[in-house]
């Protein structure tokens, strides 16, 4: 498990500069190993360029095969949605699972809830999901 830890602060020093982020945040029940991340993004592009890049994708590699299958779930949300709420994510996970679908939890947002410089945050990264 201390891996594990070591690669999640790689990966917030990450996104502390990923373009196109508006807010993360982790939920961890590191007694029975299971781990949800949930992202908010500008648009696809902006995710698929954190997700292909070090060290997101090298620590996704070494943990892939200490992983069970990974469930995905996304769907769109306008910027006045935000901040994201876990219950309402973890609801349409369960929603997705029990579809059979192959589904990942993220949320891509229709619209920025308010304008930002490059590298600026809307919302605070620590804390960002209710």
């Amino acid at each position: 498990m201390p891996p594990f830890f070591l690669y999640t602060a790689q990966v917030v020093k990450q996104l502390a500069s990923a373009q196109g982020l508006l807010g993360y945040s982790v939920l961890a029940r590191p007694f029975s190993k299971r781990f949800w991340t949930l992202s908010a993004w500008e648009d696809e592009a902006a995710l698929r360029a954190f997700v292909e890049h070090p060290p997101h994708v090298r620590v996704m590699a070494a943990l892939t095969p200490h992983m069970n299958k990974t469930k995905f779930v996304r769907w769109m949300v306008k910027g006045s949605q935000l901040p994201l709420r876990w219950d309402d994510a973890l609801r349409r996970f369960s929603v997705a699972l029990s579809s059979t679908i192959k589904v990942f939890l993220m949320a891509n947002v229709a619209r920025p809830c308010v304008r930002k410089e490059p590298g600026q945050h809307s919302f605070r990264p620590s804390n960002p999901f209710r």
